[in-house]
């Protein structure tokens, strides 16, 4: 290894300079074996060293150049074909800019280099060609036909021939030396580099050539828009003729155009890639995997690219979806099973009570789906495998015990939709999750949870949207005609999580709506259906929760968790949460008119502490109907429709 090193180092000394290193050598040998030991041979050494070096430094000098000229190249490329740069960083000898394509450039940058001896030069019509500089001059390279060689075409490699001369070659064409303009050899001497520097800001790079005129080459930055696949896997398995989305999010975007492989469908729309594989009748002919690329541009017609993986699979048995019961409800009374992205049957803990009130206890019920909702005249208590049939006419339930010894663990979702103990087919876990409902209004999140009670469906969290329905914000101003707001004790940040937000009754009756699409807020008869099922005695504590109640606490034996976050009355001294007594409010969406203050009031419900019931009369002509002016604040439950 150490004996071809020297070759190659010796190879590429001038043959001027090998003959006196040669002579030199010759005469130190003589020296050492004819005369004294007192020989001094270190000048001559220094002069090897010295030759050592210089043919190191045409070797970095060679590799240097060579980058710089396929870095240009690219550059060109990159002007050329509107793509713009992501980011530069720092690498140690220059810098590395990457683009908008996921390709990089390297640049070595030295701002006092000397103009390589192969260089670039715009012509008048802006298009950059490759040129020699000899001395002071600087001339087009031209190919056999005497043209000029544009930067975007071939790129030159450099070298130093044996004799210690430039040479050039293009392609796979052999190395030739360059010549000056009287055709000699070009000694390979100096030290040169193609760019001088590298300067951005946030809206641009700046390339300065290393030429006669110290050309800027600017080039825009595309990190101000982007397009992502969010929800992209490594590879998309599709089987034949299946459809796939997925998710994207776009910055900035002006146009997309998508590549794909042959016989595939691709298409974005509302932020949604679908893309469909080929048919079983094309997989002759159709590339049954590849890419599925998405070009994006922005205003300014800067380009960049993103990817899909597609593959097509063979189809897989079909799986039986295994549902495992849950233990823990903390997270919310319903859940949910759901199996390739389908909700395939719903778990409930809920109250079961017959009408007669010889069933009264909470269940673990599973009930199968019927399109989108669940069946629940199918429903199976897990304790021990009973029957549980609703009647939603009624609001009433049949319930037939089963015969299990244990609670049942596992069940399975045929291919009819119907629940099964056993399967003799494969069968693959599918996800049980609490069922939460997301309130998105705006720039506001909320996530709540339900309950299933009879055959109602209630939030088992207090609302706590500060806009309406239709992304209005709500007022804190409790004299607003179109309805306020306010937090228990005035304090959200202790209290908002845990009792939700108080509501002026015009808040409640504001048309532009406060409850979350897709629910309600109950009518006085909803109420009237949820106290009679709830049944006749002590109602309010099983609608309390186990917390924070004092002198007659809560069951919860409803799911319904109310706690005692007080009502909201404005006076002229101190505003009243309830005047210290734990109980809590709810409206309705029901106004009648009262006959004891002659002005329409909305009807409410109420618990409280000091007893066990639920307050509940909407009868007007009542002593005790439970009616408040819209100046009263109250929290709200809704109900789904």
């Amino acid at each position: 290894m150490r004996n071809s090193t020297l070759s190659r180092i010796y190879a590429k000394i001038p043959t001027a300079v090998r003959r006196a290193a040669m002579l030199c050598c010759t005469c130190l040998m003589i020296a050492a074996t004819g005369c004294s030991d007192e020989y001094d041979d270190s000048a001559l050494r220094q002069d090897i060293e010295q030759i050592k070096d210089r043919v190191k430094k045409l070797e970095q000098q060679v590799t240097l150049l060579n980058t710089d000229y396929k870095s240009m190249k690219q550059i060109v490329n990159t002007l050329e074909g509107r793509i713009g740069i992501e980011s530069v960083e720092p690498n140690g000898d220059g810098y590395t800019l990457r683009l908008s394509d996921g390709s990089t450039i390297t640049i070595n940058d030295n701002a006092s280099a000397e103009i390589p001896v192969i260089c670039v030069k715009a012509d008048d019509n802006g298009v950059y060609y490759w040129a020699q500089r000899t001395g002071d001059e600087i001339e087009w390279l031209l190919d056999d036909n005497g043209e000029k060689l544009p930067v975007s075409g071939v790129t030159p490699t450099i070298g130093v021939d044996a004799e210690g001369y430039w040479t050039v070659s293009y392609g796979n064409g052999a190395a030739v030396r360059l010549t000056d303009a009287a055709g000699n050899p070009i000694l390979a001497e100096g030290d040169s580099a193609l760019f001088k520097s590298v300067e951005s800001d946030d809206d641009n790079v700046y390339i300065t050539l290393n030429d006669e005129q110290g050309t800027t080459l600017t080039i825009a930055k595309s990190s101000a828009f982007s397009l992502t696949i969010t929800d992209a896997p490594e590879v998309a398995e599709f089987e034949y003729g299946q459809t796939l989305t997925f998710a994207i999010e776009q910055k900035s975007v002006e146009k997309i155009v998508i590549t794909k492989p042959d016989h595939w469908r691709a298409a974005i729309s509302d932020n949604t890639l679908t893309v469909t594989a080929p048919t079983a009748e094309h997989a002759a002919c159709a590339e049954l995997q590849g890419e599925v690329a998405i070009i994006f541009f922005n205003a300014a017609s800067l380009s960049k690219v993103t990817s899909l993986k597609v593959k097509v699979v063979e189809p897989k048995e079909p799986m039986t979806p295994k549902i495992t019961v849950p233990s823990d409800f903390s997270g919310g009374y319903v859940q949910r099973a759901v199996y390739n992205d389908k909700k395939v049957a719903e778990i409930c803990l809920e109250l079961v009570r017959t009408a007669d009130g010889s069933v009264e206890q909470q269940m673990v019920v599973i009930y199968p789906m019927s399109g989108d909702k669940a069946d629940l005249s199918k429903g199976i208590d897990t304790a021990t495998g009973g029957s549980v049939v609703w009647n939603s006419a009624d609001n009433t339930v049949t319930y037939t015990a089963g015969s299990a010894t244990a609670p049942i663990e596992t069940f399975y979702v045929l291919d009819d939709g119907s629940l099964a103990t056993e399967c003799d087919k494969p069968s693959e876990a599918a996800t049980v999750e609490p069922d939460l409902l997301v309130d998105i209004r705006g720039e506001e999140r909320q996530s709540y949870r339900q309950v299933k009670i009879a055959t109602q469906y209630w939030l088992a969290d207090n609302l706590r949207a500060e806009y309406f329905a239709d992304g209005t914000p709500i007022s804190t101003d409790w004299t607003s005609e179109t309805g306020a707001y306010i937090y228990f004790d005035e304090n959200p940040t202790d209290w908002k999580s845990v009792y939700g937000t108080i509501y002026s009754g015009a808040a409640v009756l504001s048309q532009s709506g406060l409850a979350p699409e897709g629910w309600t807020i109950p009518a006085a008869d909803d109420v009237t259906a949820l106290k009679t099922y709830i049944g006749p005695t002590v109602t309010g504590t099983k609608l309390k929760s186990t917390i924070a109640w004092v002198k007659y606490p809560g069951s919860n034996l409803s799911g319904f968790d109310a706690l005692p976050g007080g009502y909201y009355v404005p006076s002229n001294s101190v505003d009243q949460f309830g005047n210290g007594t734990p109980d809590t409010y709810f409206w309705t969406a029901t106004e009648l008119y009262d006959s004891l203050t002659r002005s329409n009031s909305i009807v409410y419900f109420r618990l409280y502490d000091l007893n066990t019931r639920l307050t509940f009369d909407p009868n007007p002509s009542s002593f005790a109907a439970t009616m408040h002016a819209k100046t009263f604040g109250h929290y709200v439950r809704c109900l789904r429709k």
